[in-house]
């Protein structure tokens, strides 16, 4: 079934593969982040703060849920969010890229 409506439509491709690459994309970001968070001073509560932001997303899927269910033009809102969110690890790796070691990178980041 997944595979006939993969070949045949190709809006569900681009979501579907647009879905990989975030899941890909996201898991490394959180091991990275987590790595990252575990060499600053206090680092247990840096892994608690970076968990505890990790975990809000999910505990707000129903809400989002609602929001995204009333929208006219998904396909161009998934690609919008999917570009924003290419352009906030943009701004995450210059973060990451342009600080020094500390709190400061973790506090501008966790927004994002």
């Amino acid at each position: 079934m997944f595979q006939a409506l993969f070949l045949k439509n190709q809006q569900f491709r681009t979501i579907a593969v647009s879905r990989a690459f975030q899941a890909f994309g996201a898991t490394l970001f959180t091991y990275a982040f987590l790595v990252y968070a575990a060499e600053l001073p206090h680092a247990k509560l840096a892994v608690s703060v970076i968990s505890v932001v990790l975990a809000l997303p999910s505990m707000l899927q129903f809400f989002f849920g609602a929001i995204a269910g009333r929208v006219t033009q998904r396909i161009q809102w998934i690609l919008t969010t999917r570009l924003i969110e290419i352009a906030g690890y943009v701004v995450i790796a210059v973060v990451f890229a342009t600080t020094t070691s500390g709190w400061l990178p973790l506090l501008i980041i966790l927004p994002f």
